[in-house]
């Protein structure tokens, strides 16, 4: 997921001619609205490829102009800057690949909620630096500690706990731009 949102933020916006507004957190999901079914097709199987793969995550050209194409949409309807853009690019990224994450997860013998739970449980600081390796540590330990998770399903677990660190700093970035 961490590559999606690299790939996002290196990624050249053009730039719109109407000046910003501040971001009303109701129209967080606009991108997610405006993501053609074609978009939705290669995000899933995208992300599906990612979860199959954990060490070696990309996501398509595809995808990511699909994402790029809504985030104009909702630029030039709301005023959005670049960052706010971005951030709802990876509210909907997020979104999105949260029922992929959640098949994988009972087949793993991982328990989705729990994991939830536990990254719900941090402080929202570290929700939003959840991927810092001292978060990471924490939610690892804990989960390991809480059986949640073991050594075979940890990857797994990791890539659970990105998405929702992808989801909370995608909420906080909308927000504070």
């Amino acid at each position: 997921m961490l590559r999606f949102a690299l790939a996002l933020a290196l990624a050249a916006l053009p730039l719109a001619s109407v000046s910003a507004q501040a971001a009303d957190i109701r129209n967080i999901g606009c991108v997610q609205e405006n993501v053609t079914p074609e978009t939705l097709r290669v995000l899933r199987a995208d992300v599906e490829k990612n979860f199959n793969d954990l060490d070696n995550q990309s996501y398509s050209e595809g995808a990511i102009s699909g994402f790029r194409a809504a985030g104009q949409i909702c630029r030039g309807k709301f005023g959005w800057n670049d960052k706010v853009v971005e951030a709802s690019i990876l509210y909907a990224l997020s979104n999105l690949a949260q029922p992929v994450a959640r098949q994988r997860a009972g087949p793993a013998k991982l328990d989705y909620g729990a994991l939830e739970r536990r990254f719900a449980a941090l402080t929202r600081a570290e929700q939003i630096d959840a991927m810092q390796e001292q978060v990471l540590n924490k939610l690892a330990v804990g989960a390991l500690d809480a059986k949640e998770m073991n050594e075979t399903n940890a990857k797994l677990a990791g890539g659970i706990f990105g998405l929702l660190a992808v989801h909370a700093k995608a909420i906080n970035d909308f927000t504070v731009n």
